[in-house]
Parts: structure tokens; C-alpha cells; sequence
């Protein structure tokens, strides 16, 4: 495990990104999820484990031009739903595996989440951090968005308003242990 993580991570410039923000290889080191933020677009690739090569790169999401910000740090969860932080909007969106929006997490008051990831007991918590709002490259807005650099907590267990749109089968992100 550990090798394919090593090449896996020196493969991620074979992608040919021109500001890479965040890859995450989920379904059992099968297809890596990838943002390249100068496209404004989540791509997705396949990856061959015996190889560590990457093939297939095509459009996972695209981001509409009348949105503002863009993708930023995402993670997968445990049935391979790609959650996205949204650099400059606010908000962390949810894509099921086939790419459909299912739900979005807003961060008020904070202006450019970068990266979400589950933890917890059940890994069942998203925590989202955020950026200060000066590094948003509109200077110094912070007293328009004063929990900019925050670490958000959304509770996705059972019972959770998040939770009924993602159904109870629903599981946070696998837990990987470090073998070495």
C-alpha cells in the first residue's frame, strides 16, 4: 500500500495540471478523482495499481461560468460520493459517483473553504477548513467574512439533516491505516 501511495502521488503530474488542488483515489484504488483549479473543473482518471499509471482523464464536474470561486480540496466518502470544497463560494458541494449534485454545505461567514475530510469516532463528521479571507485575492476582507480560517464540523450521523439525502447505507470516509 505503501509503494502505490508513493507513485500515486509522483504520477499525479503525469495528469498535466496547471495548478493541481487536490486527487483523491477512491473504490479500492480504481478511479483517482482530481482537481486542476485553473480549469475550473473535477476531473476523473482511472488508475492501474499495477502500474501506477493513470489513463481515461475526462470531466467529473464542470463549474458553470456564473459561479464565482472555484474547486478547490475535496475528499471521497465511503460509498464514493466526491465532496468539494468551493475556494472563493462558500460552500463544499456533494457529487454522487455518476456526477449528479446531491446536496451543498454551506460555510457562513467564511469565504473560501479549501478542504473537507471526515473524522470522528464513526467517521461521520465533515470538517472543513477554511482559508483566511485576505487570501481570497480581494484583500483584506475579513469583517465581511469573520470565520474566515475556521475549521467548520457538519455532523453527518444517523438522524442528521445531511444524512436523509444521503440515505442510511450512507458510511464517511474509509479509515487507512499506515502499514509501514
Amino acid at each position: 500500500m505503501v509503494s502505490t501511495g508513493r507513485l500515486m502521488a509522483r504520477r499525479c503530474v503525469s495528469l498535466e495540471a496547471t495548478r493541481a488542488d487536490s486527487t483523491g483515489v477512491p473504490r479500492a484504488l480504481l478511479t483517482a478523482d482530481y482537481i486542476d483549479s485553473d480549469l475550473l473543473r473535477v476531473d476523473q482518471a482511472d488508475y492501474d495499481v499495477a502500474t501506477g499509471e493513470f489513463s481515461n482523464r475526462r470531466p467529473f464536474a464542470t463549474q458553470p461560468k456564473e459561479w464565482k470561486g472555484a474547486f478547490d480540496g475535496l475528499v471521497v466518502d465511503g460509498v464514493g460520493n466526491v465532496w468539494v470544497a468551493r475556494w472563493g463560494d462558500s460552500r463544499v458541494l456533494v457529487y454522487a459517483p455518476d456526477g449528479r449534485m446531491l446536496a451543498e454545505v454551506p460555510t457562513p461567514g467564511a469565504r473560501s473553504p479549501t478542504i473537507p475530510c471526515f473524522g470522528g469516532k464513526n467517521l461521520d463528521t465533515l470538517y472543513i477548513a477554511t482559508a483566511h479571507s485576505d487570501l481570497a485575492g480581494q484583500g483584506d476582507i475579513q469583517a465581511q467574512f469573520p470565520h474566515s480560517g475556521d475549521v467548520f464540523a457538519l455532523d453527518c450521523g444517523p438522524g442528521s439533516p445531511i444524512r436523509q439525502v444521503l440515505g442510511a447505507e450512507w458510511t464517511g470516509r474509509v479509515r487507512h491505516r499506515f502499514r509501514g
